[in-house]
């Protein structure tokens, strides 16, 4: 049949679809769905068997299934919502001949469920977004790519005090002073505090990226009460004096992992601010030390512990003894635990310990060095130049504290980096935390 040809059944049986053509005594002479599309499609009364074959009872005209077929069998292309929730979607048209002559009824639908039930989904995290929004007293704008506002809600038009039809399409949300910021901002919020007539805010602005590649950005306000100032100060000022401080500070959390460290803490470890925090205390600490400081987790928030001696490396190798005092606290908002770690005195260790990190070619020069290989066989070997091989034999001798190559390969030996008992001498795996 040609209709099979223009309907092949491969289509419902991958895609939420049915088909159908009937005569026009309202016979199904084809169909292809689900068998639940066809069900659905069937509906309480609307179906009825004749013979082998199924026909739309007309003793049921009230039925929208029943109403679209008497409709399009006039000539009507009827278009109507049917099964549970109005979930199916379908449409008749007339039938043609070549012609033109009606000699039957042609039809489709589309199971809507799963987009309805997406719908309603949306629209309930929408509602709940805004419930939360609205509860915390936070007022949302979205502006474009251009930086026009396309989206206002009321709270937060009566928290910039301005009116919505002012806000939208307008550039409102941005201070100008917050423009090139947000220009180069990635995905960083930007926050900025802001004054109205009604009142201290801040903005919270969120770059945000749709689906089709395109970058908007999410601005939450919120109304600054007179405690939230002095919070924000107080914050401030204590962030301000932990980072300005001259005594080395370093704030853990309960597994060591370094929250925060001054500046002054940082230069010791001979590293940046960004490559210390997130990284374990105990990296930077000899084993006895690192003993010692996570004993202190033991202790109850609110305890001082004075008099405790840690021994840290830096990166390139040099020690120093600190004498901390201890300080335990613990987040009101999380119940979080935290050590502080406050030196009260330091000083550099006469002794240095191994780098915190040697890379393969380090290793592999001071393996060749320590068998008593000259210059050329080692260059030779590993394919560098004379003067990239003396720029990293003075490197290793600046990092072991050597003068020489000889004190170099004994203080490699003294540090534990290599091995008395093996032949060749090989840099030791664990050469990162030698003994001290």
């Amino acid at each position: 049949m040609e209709s099979t040809i223009l309907f092949p059944s491969v289509l419902s049986d991958n895609l939420p679809v049915a088909f159908w053509v009937t005569d026009l005594d309202l016979q199904l002479t084809w169909i292809t769905a689900s068998p639940v599309l066809e069900s659905l499609l069937a509906g309480p009364g609307s179906v009825r068997m004749l013979g082998n074959r199924k026909v739309l009872d007309l003793s049921y005209p009230q039925h929208p299934n029943v109403v679209a077929h008497l409709k399009a069998r006039r000539g009507e292309v009827v278009k109507w919502k049917t099964g549970p929730n109005q979930s199916l979607w379908a449409c008749v048209a007339p039938l043609f001949d070549k012609e033109g002559a009606t000699v039957g009824l042609s039809g489709a639908a589309v199971d809507m469920s799963e987009l309805q039930a997406e719908r309603s989904q949306r629209e309930s995290l929408e509602f709940l977004v805004r419930m939360v929004l609205k509860n915390g007293g936070y007022g949302m704008a979205v502006t474009d790519q251009d930086g026009y506002v396309v989206f206002a809600d009321d709270e937060y038009c009566k928290i910039l005090n301005r009116e919505k039809s002012e806000l939208l399409g307008s550039k409102g949300p941005i201070a100008p002073r917050a423009q090139a910021e947000l220009a180069d901002m990635k995905d960083s919020p930007h926050r900025e505090g802001n004054v109205s007539s009604q009142g201290k805010f801040r903005i919270t602005h969120t770059p945000l990226r749709t689906f089709d590649g395109r970058t908007m950005t999410c601005h939450l306000a919120r109304r600054q009460s007179a405690e939230d100032e002095v919070t924000q100060e107080l914050g401030g000022l204590y962030e301000a004096l932990f980072l300005e401080a001259s005594n080395p500070m370093v704030l853990l959390n309960r597994d060591g992992t370094i929250k925060k460290a001054n500046g002054k803490f940082c230069e010791i470890l001979e590293e940046k601010e960004s490559r210390v925090c997130g990284t374990s205390v105990y990296d930077w600490l000899t084993q006895e030390s690192a003993d010692k400081v996570h004993g202190l987790f033991e202790n109850k928030p609110g305890e001082l512990c004075s008099g405790l001696d840690i021994i840290v490396t830096g990166s390139l190798g040099r020690r120093f003894i600190m004498h901390c005092e201890v300080h335990m606290s613990r987040e009101r908002s999380s119940g979080n635990s935290h050590v502080l770690l406050l030196a009260n005195s330091w000083r550099s260790s006469a002794l240095r310990g191994a780098p915190k990190k040697l890379d393969d070619l380090d290793r592999k020069i001071l393996e060749m060095i320590a068998q008593g290989k000259q210059n050329s066989e080692i260059s030779g070997s590993l394919c560098i130049s004379r003067q990239g091989l003396d720029y990293r034999i003075k490197r290793l001798r600046d990092i072991l504290g050597a003068d020489g190559r000889g004190a170099l390969v004994a203080r490699a030996y003294f540090l534990g980096m290599l091995c008395p008992e093996q032949w060749p001498p090989k840099v030791s795996a664990d050469n990162l935390q030698p003994c001290f």
